[in-house]
């Protein structure tokens, strides 16, 4: 038992590893949205809320008072959250379409809220199971309404203007989805984790065959970080 701890705390880490380096993919874009002072163009920051609220969900989900021996699912949703509120000041603060900034900032407000709602709830009122249990249901369909909301994109293909992710990065993604499947199944069994990464292994594989039929060399930047965190 000892030893399938160790392992399952292993693969932790490197998939909390592997995960802050996904999140740090767009990261040369904003970069230079910082040094130019502007974000150009038509870029839709839903992405990263949802992201937002996402993480903000499975950190509480990690937390020793809801779930024993899972607090690297809290760190690597930590990390990721912390890197995608990043990505949204910078947004919100140069990005030059008022109308739309103003769009995309009234949903950040109503999506903490949802996430403090569960907090509250969750160590105030449940208790034992009933703690994890209701937090996992709620990751869960979340997440997998979030998956639906990205495949509707990927399978909206405009040839002249495909928003992709690049192979490479596609291919990790798909690897950072089965190290936490491997995860969920080692010392204790989450059937959350295994639900939403055995997704995301569905989606990554759907994802690259999708890029690969419609790759292109010709999109800028901005284009590309459209990517699909697990």
């Amino acid at each position: 038992m000892t030893k399938a701890k160790e392992i399952h705390m292993i693969i932790g880490i490197i998939g909390t590893v592997i995960s802050s380096l996904i999140s740090l993919a767009p990261m040369p874009t904003f970069i230079q949205v910082y040094k130019k002072k502007s974000m150009e163009g038509d870029y839709d920051p839903q992405r990263h809320i949802a992201m937002l609220i996402k993480c903000g969900l499975w950190i509480l989900y990690g937390l020793p008072q809801v779930q024993k021996d899972n607090i690297l699912v809290t760190t690597s949703n930590g990390i990721s959250f912390g890197i995608e509120l990043i990505y949204l000041v910078l947004y919100f603060n140069y990005c030059e379409d008022k109308a739309r900034r103003d769009k995309n900032a009234n949903c950040i407000p109503l999506g903490m809220f949802i996430v403090g709602f569960f907090y509250v709830v969750t160590l105030n009122v449940c208790e034992g199971d009933a703690r994890q249990i209701s937090v996992g249901v709620v990751c869960t369909v979340f997440t997998i309404v979030m998956y639906t909301w990205l495949f509707r994109k990927i399978t909206m293909v405009d040839k002249r203007r495909f928003q992709y992710m690049p192979l490479g990065l596609s291919f990790v993604c798909f690897i950072n989805a089965a190290i936490w499947t491997a995860y969920s199944l080692i010392y204790q069994f989450d059937i959350y984790v295994l639900i939403c990464n055995g997704l995301g292994i569905l989606a990554c594989a759907i994802q690259f065959i999708v890029n690969v039929l419609h790759y292109t060399p010709t999109l800028n930047a901005i284009d590309s970080i459209n990517v699909i965190d697990v």
